[in-house]
């Protein structure tokens, strides 16, 4: 099996928006801009479980979605991890 390390470290796998998505943003104003951050399943993918990485955690909503995305194209979701995470601001 090839070693692809490299070109995946280097190479975008989707197109990923230029502005900030997160920050000081409340639980549901996040909502609206996570689609376009999600890439779409373009091949079917078996025999195959993931644990989803997210570097920061605001609401949790990128990770729930990624999730569904997979799990709506087949791959089981085994768990998800964070490095770090923000304060929530309640209203």
């Amino acid at each position: 099996m090839p070693d692809h390390t490299p070109r995946r470290a280097t190479e975008p796998t989707t197109d990923h928006p230029t502005e900030h998505t997160t920050g000081h943003l409340t639980e549901h104003a996040s909502e609206p801009r996570i689609e376009p951050a999600i890439g779409r399943v373009t091949q079917r993918i078996t025999d195959c479980s993931v644990i989803l990485v997210d570097d920061v955690i605001t609401t949790g909503a990128t990770l729930a979605e990624a999730a569904r995305a997979l799990r709506a194209a087949g791959i089981e979701v085994n768990a998800a991890a964070t490095i770090a995470a923000t304060p929530r601001h309640r209203p």
